[in-house]
């Protein structure tokens, strides 16, 4: 079987094979030499200098997302653009947290324009957080989160920008210190071709001065005192990230700039393919990390995901929230290949 969903992706034989290799003790000499290994090469994935700290969740991104709220003074004002389920799943959080937001809501398919998130910086002088979502992955839409920031740290140079890469980081390009990102996060069963359950969050000095740690489980502090050991402050999945090292040497053999090349040119071609086939793309602005499609309106989703995967042995993604029955996802990122997008379109196209 071969995964065409935005998670997770397929992962390559070279992984599979790190996967099967004795399990390390997460309190051992070899997993601290793993560990800061690990450091430095997300470090080139990121694109930060050595002032930034690449912290370990074992968890899904949602995990990292709540962490990174969790770590906000409950005094601060956070403001939100919500634009599909999972940009939508910073507000949720924020509310559990009961952080005072302020929420810049767009119908799905579109995306947060630069003008209107400066706008609503500058009118509310009380903000001091802003969580953006790079790659909306229920719409596969793209927000350009380098002028944003920008212009947010022009306005508020001390403003936290906290950002959501679970989808992007490692399929689009991203410069998190020359963009002034003050966070961002990425999982390891997205671009970078893992099992699901490890995500990665880099932090820039400002978020960490700035921040308040509190809780237990989520507790800034934790993390900050085992990473100076090189350690992690509960069990980590420790062959993910045996996995994970292995991905970053080959992302980074490969070079940045051919991997985001790459994805680039598989979702032109992803998008192209479709809207030769007569179908709609569900995004104003798409993202290169997937593709999502609106179908036919007597065509259910679900059915034409069986058909293909029978047929092929492809699966695609189905959609989220009110579009489940309505659209397929496609994903473009990580070790997916031209050659299983053009078999499950063509079989998309044939039970149309």
């Amino acid at each position: 079987m071969i995964s065409l969903t935005p998670g997770p992706t397929p992962i390559p034989d070279f992984i599979q094979n790190v996967l099967q290799e004795p399990i390390i003790y997460h309190r051992s000499v070899q997993f601290k030499e793993l560990y800061g290994q690990v450091q430095q090469l997300f470090k080139q994935l990121f694109v930060v200098g050595d002032d930034y700290t690449v912290l370990y969740v074992t968890g899904s991104g949602t995990n990292a997302m709540e962490m990174l709220l969790a770590n906000v003074a409950s005094h601060k004002k956070v403001l939100i653009t919500d634009f599909g389920k999972f940009s939508g799943r910073w507000a949720e959080i924020a509310h559990a947290y009961n952080l005072k937001n302020t929420v810049l809501q767009y119908q799905w398919g579109d995306y947060p324009k630069v003008q209107e998130v400066v706008q609503a910086i500058e009118q509310d002088k009380e903000i001091e957080v802003l969580c953006l979502t790079h790659s909306e992955t229920s719409t596969a839409t793209r927000t350009d989160i380098e002028q944003i920031a920008f212009y947010a740290k022009k306005i508020r140079p001390d403003i936290l920008v906290l950002v959501d890469g679970i989808t992007s980081v490692g399929a689009m390009p991203v410069y998190t210190e020359a963009w002034g990102l003050d966070a961002i996060i990425t999982s390891s069963q997205k671009a970078l071709g893992c099992p699901p359950g490890m995500s990665f969050i880099v932090l820039s000095p400002q978020y960490i001065s700035q921040a308040q740690p509190c809780g237990y489980a989520y507790n800034l502090y934790k993390y900050i005192n085992n990473h100076s050991q090189h350690l992690t402050p509960f069990t980590p999945a420790t062959q993910i990230l045996m996995s994970v090292k292995y991905s970053l040497e080959y992302i980074m053999k490969a070079g940045l700039p051919e991997i985001w090349n790459n994805t680039h040119r598989l979702a032109q071609y992803t998008r192209k393919s479709i809207q030769e086939s007569g179908l709609k793309l569900c995004s104003n602005n798409p993202s290169d990390s997937l593709t999502t499609f609106y179908l036919p309106e007597q065509v259910n989703a679900q059915m034409i995901i069986e058909k293909v995967y029978k047929e092929t042995d492809i699966l695609l993604g189905e959609g989220q929230g009110e579009w489940k029955e309505k659209v397929i996802r496609i994903a473009h990122m990580g070790y997916i290949e031209q050659n299983h997008i053009q078999k499950a379109v063509e079989s998309i196209r044939k039970n149309l």
